[in-house]
């Protein structure tokens, strides 16, 4: 008769397989969040590269504009088609002389402005680059249902790895007493930087 293995043994295996297997998995999603964590506190961190504006003129058809609402939907492909402009359409705001709306995405905007009466437009474009584009998915900024469940994952599995790694912890008894510690410190150090720059 085969002897089941203790159920403490058997917990350390999972806790082992989910510790390094999702850590390998979501690699390049923590370095992304690492990276772009940097770059963040560094908003001068261009790297060289400088943002570029645009503008974009030209004249909408009447009908999407004689009705009470304008036809923001016509407009909008209207204007994506014939300038390239990208992102979710936001800030849609309408007068009896003139509307705007703008597109944002990461690192990436658009604005608008129409005359209701002759049909003329103007389109700002202005692109951030590559930095900015990076901080904003860090933040969730403008970048979509999809991407905000990819922060939230991301955000869970580092949790996971972190409560695994600390359960690994109590199983390796030469160092245990160390790392303890070492946690312990650590979290107090941490929760005291929080509680002096909060309080500054």
């Amino acid at each position: 008769m085969k002897r089941q293995r203790p159920f403490r043994l058997k917990f350390h295996s999972w806790m082992r397989w989910l510790h390094t297997y999702l850590s390998l998995v979501t690699m390049l999603l923590i370095l992304f969040f690492s990276v772009t964590g940097l770059t963040l506190n560094h908003p001068d961190w261009t790297f060289g590269v400088e943002e570029r504006k645009e503008q974009f003129e030209g004249t909408l058809e009447p009908k999407w504009l004689s009705s009470s609402e304008p036809d923001w939907l016509m407009i909008s492909d209207h204007i994506r088609k014939s300038h390239g402009v990208h992102g979710e359409v936001s800030d849609r705001t309408a007068t009896e002389t003139d509307g705007s709306f703008s597109y944002r995405a990461p690192g990436y905007s658009a604005d608008v402005f129409f005359d209701r009466a002759s049909g003329e437009y103007e389109v700002d474009v202005i692109s951030f680059g590559p930095v900015s584009v990076m901080n904003d998915l860090h933040k969730g900024r403008d970048s979509g249902a999809a991407w905000k469940l990819v922060i939230d994952i991301s955000a869970v599995v580092l949790i996971v790895i972190s409560v695994t790694g600390l359960i690994l912890l109590f199983y390796l008894k030469k160092i245990k007493a160390k790392g303890l510690w070492t946690v312990l410190i650590g979290s107090v150090v941490s929760v005291w930087l929080m509680y002096w720059v909060s309080s500054r």
